[in-house]
């Protein structure tokens, strides 16, 4: 039994619609493209929650750090305004008490000008 096989040439026939038969159809193609750009942009989403999140742990300790330094920042400067520092200061330098104090008192011609 033999076989005869017939190849056919197909001419683009004026009012006849070309067939897509054995190529890839448009819309497949469209598909495609449209899930290559969802691919790309998922990815690039995921990679930037993940460097914000690294970012925001980041701010969060500096922050924290900042505010122990300005904890300990009020601490000193607390320490500094007390009386007792001062006085101590004081000690150290050698300054003593005023005996003699003078006071200015009432408004007189001198102090309005």
């Amino acid at each position: 039994m033999k076989k005869d096989y017939h190849v056919s040439e197909q001419r683009n026939i004026p009012g006849k619609k070309s067939s897509f038969s054995g190529a890839v159809h448009p819309v497949a193609i469209v598909g495609l493209f449209v899930f290559f750009l969802s691919s790309i942009a998922y990815v690039y989403a995921l990679n930037r929650g993940a460097t914000q999140g690294y970012e925001e742990r980041k701010v969060e300790s500096d922050i924290s750090q900042l505010k122990e330094e300005n904890r300990k920042l009020k601490i000193s400067e607390a320490q500094a305004l007390s009386l007792s520092h001062i006085e101590d200061s004081a000690k150290s330098k050698e300054m003593d008490r005023p005996t003699d104090l003078k006071t200015v008192g009432g408004r007189g011609t001198v102090a309005f000008r």
